[in-house]
């Protein structure tokens, strides 16, 4: 009676009672970027390549966009120090050089 009043399916709140409290697949890959941060203190700063080639060395092959998807909710991506290579914006009060042609 209840599933008809939310109208809710009665195998799909069945489905979610029972896999409630199971971990979601971005939780477990989660769990393994931990242990590889804690292998050691210079892998703190390890970006989404470098964690995807890790995971890979330990067996686990994933796309770059699932490592990335659950490196943001797990709060491990930093936001990169430099500017993009070969940037450069153009000075609007500097003098244009005189045409000498």
């Amino acid at each position: 009676m209840m599933c008809k009043a939310l109208s809710v399916s009665e195998s799909g709140f069945y489905k979610w009672l029972r896999n409630r409290n199971k971990p979601k697949p971005w939780q477990k890959l989660l769990e393994l970027m931990h242990k590889i941060l804690e292998q050691a203190e210079d892998n703190v700063n390890y970006r989404v390549e470098r964690m995807q080639l890790a995971l890979e060395q330990m067996g686990v092959k994933k796309s770059y966009s699932t490592v990335k998807r659950a490196m943001q909710k797990g709060n491990l991506l930093h936001e990169s120090r430099g500017s993009p290579d070969g940037l450069t914006k153009a000075d609007k009060k500097a003098l244009r050089p005189a045409n000498i042609i």
